[in-house]
């Protein structure tokens, strides 16, 4: 899906911060640049060449799936690295150090020694990654209308007597039938007090009439993912639930509406944040309104208070705003949106 166009946004990243190359360690960013599926490996790129370093396992497959690299098989403790650092007189190689342990790095300087100096760049090879072409998006989309379709199995599956653990099986399993490739992250399904907790890990619970339900999947597909929350109540809805959701509801709708090319993320989040504060829940609305969403499940754009990203075509986050009441239980609504052709649309379709 465009490895040499993207090759390309790295060779500008270079260009701008005057070094020779970049290592690529992130298995995540590595396929993105390369196509390379392997599970063990690293890019080395330089402004005219690029390289895969992968072990003997993989050397095949990294030839048929990395066109545009040379591929180096790995022998030990990156003494090919050293090597090809050397013979190209590489002086300055950015890193990933987001995504580098320390015992890594030490391992990579004592490798290169005074040869060349090892320079972090942040998120800089994150953030190429932010805007997605149109062959990212259709894979996107793919992975969502899956999520549509399992997340309606999930909430006709929720009945009085059935556990956290069933729903969740009932969800994994339904991913593999319609096409997924797996789960985007792990299920959560909370009910009853446990959905005060945003990530509560399903168990042995009960599913009791009167219970808040929140169920919060995504699936894999083609390496991209979606993302995707609904809450229901089991059985006849009281007067806090109904008032909880509602207000999540109008938070959610409020940002949604105020979304699209050129708006400041902070704006979202502010919209959401003031229409909770506004009816008092303020200080149970715990984490930001949404994130990024493609290859990860969590990555740029940043949709909080504290960014100062704003949006811009081929932008794909979430919008989920939450309220969680400790030995009540909480409310989450989420939705994936996309910035296209001028505006944002709502990519998830299931029945709120």
């Amino acid at each position: 899906m465009g490895e040499g166009i993207r090759l390309t946004g790295l060779r500008e990243i270079l260009a701008n911060s005057a070094l020779d190359g970049c290592l690529v360690m992130s298995k995540t960013n590595r396929f993105y640049l390369s196509n390379f599926t392997g599970s063990n490996g690293y890019l080395l790129i330089t402004p005219t060449s690029a390289f895969v370093f992968t072990d003997s396992r993989y050397i095949e497959q990294a030839t048929d799936e990395a066109k545009d690299f040379e591929v180096y098989p790995l022998r030990n403790s990156y003494d090919e690295l050293r090597e090809l650092v050397s013979s190209m007189s590489i002086s300055s190689i950015g890193f990933e150090d987001q995504d580098v342990s320390y015992a890594t790095y030490q391992s990579i300087v004592k490798a290169v020694g005074d040869s060349a100096k090892l320079v972090p760049m942040g998120e800089a090879v994150n953030r190429l990654r932010i805007v997605k072409d149109r062959g990212e998006l259709a894979v996107v989309e793919k992975a969502v209308a899956i999520a549509d379709e399992v997340m309606e199995i999930a909430l006709a599956s929720v009945e009085e007597g059935i556990t956290e653990q069933a729903v969740a099986r009932t969800v994994e399993r339904s991913l593999w039938e319609f096409g997924a490739d797996g789960a985007a992250f792990e299920t959560i399904v909370a009910s009853g007090p446990n959905a005060s907790r945003p990530h509560n890990k399903p168990g042995d619970r009960v599913i009791q009439l009167g219970d808040v339900v929140v169920i919060d999947m995504g699936a894999v597909f083609a390496g991209y993912r979606s993302d995707i929350t609904r809450t229901i109540c089991m059985g006849k809805a009281n007067e806090q639930f109904n008032e909880v959701y509602h207000v999540v509801h109008e938070a959610q709708r409020s940002a949604e509406e105020l979304a699209g090319p050129g708006v400041n993320v902070a704006a979202l989040d502010a919209v959401a944040r003031d229409v909770i504060h506004s009816y008092g829940y303020g200080k149970y609305f715990t984490h930001g309104l949404g994130h990024g969403i493609g290859l990860d499940v969590h990555e740029l754009p940043r949709i909080s208070g504290g960014s100062d990203e704003v949006l811009s075509e081929g932008m794909v986050f979430t919008i989920e705003p939450g309220i969680y009441i400790p030995g009540w239980g909480g409310v989450r609504i989420e939705d994936m949106l996309v910035i296209d052709k001028g505006e944002a649309r709502i990519l998830t379709q299931s029945d709120k």
